[in-house]
């Protein structure tokens, strides 16, 4: 018996987005409208005895990477 290796996050949105480009589309806009002072407001609700400053900035780093990462596949699908 093998075992199936799972698809990885960013995979599954391109099959989806391949099968549904004006979903995917969709999606993409609204992620794209959404900016690092966005998710910074969001972080800064967090106490600060729970998350530091440096944590926030990785995390902040890894949004933006991510973002990117995925807007890129709206070159694809237009």
């Amino acid at each position: 018996m093998q075992c199936q290796k799972s698809l990885k996050t960013f995979d599954v949105f391109y099959q989806v987005a391949i099968r549904y480009p004006q979903a995917a589309i969709m999606w993409l806009e609204h992620l794209e409208r959404i900016s690092p002072a966005d998710t910074l407001l969001i972080f800064n609700r967090i106490p600060k005895n729970r998350i530091s400053s440096i944590t926030i900035e990785f995390a902040q780093k890894i949004l933006e990477l991510n973002q990117k990462k995925l807007l890129n596949f709206k070159e694809l699908l237009t």
